[in-house]
């Protein structure tokens, strides 16, 4: 019995990981060692997986035996600091997108982000800061930490004065960021 044991809780699970079992939302087989990750919200999915996310099909995940099995592989909930370490590791800034997709794919990191900020840690926010996230009005990504790019946020006042936001958008300053 102790002997089952120790297969079940050491070995299986180092096993598991290495093994294509895992059948993603693209129906291919992988590894666990592939970062992939469970998530249920499919327009979610569907969004994420534009920064290389990757994750189970929702019909084998929602099984609780296959489910058990994934989990000892290591598979996990998809959270915050993993898209923040898949944009790390693939920063939009490399991204050959044009302005427009640029912005969608901030709106999407961002709703994500502001969806789960309760499960944002420490490390992650020092990341966040350290990543080029903030969309200048010349569509330039920097920053929020770095120096020589302050980042200037109109007032409260400012935003409710339409006319006042057009004539700054004319003159496209650099380092003003609005809605």
């Amino acid at each position: 019995f102790s002997k089952s044991l120790i297969v079940s809780k050491i070995i299986i699970p180092s096993v598991l990981k290495k093994l294509p079992i895992i059948y993603t939302e693209d129906c291919e087989l992988c590894s666990a060692e592939s970062n992939i990750y469970f998530h249920r919200d499919a327009a979610e999915r569907s969004e994420l997986r534009l920064f290389g996310l990757r994750f189970v099909h929702p019909d084998w995940s929602s099984y609780e035996e296959i489910r058990a099995v994934y989990e000892r592989a290591g598979i996990r909930d998809l959270a915050p600091r993993n898209l923040i370490q898949s944009l790390r590791e693939s920063p939009l800034t490399h991204a050959k997108l044009s302005n427009e997709e640029l912005a969608n794919q901030l709106k999407i990191v961002y709703g994500y982000l502001y969806r789960n900020r309760s499960s944002i840690d420490e490390v992650s926010k020092n990341n966040l800061l350290a990543m080029p996230l903030c969309l200048t009005q010349r569509y330039r990504l920097v920053s929020v930490q770095e120096e020589e790019n302050q980042l200037h946020l109109p007032g409260e006042e400012a935003l409710s004065k339409i006319n006042a936001l057009k004539s700054l958008d004319k003159l496209e300053l650099d380092h003003l960021i609005h809605s």
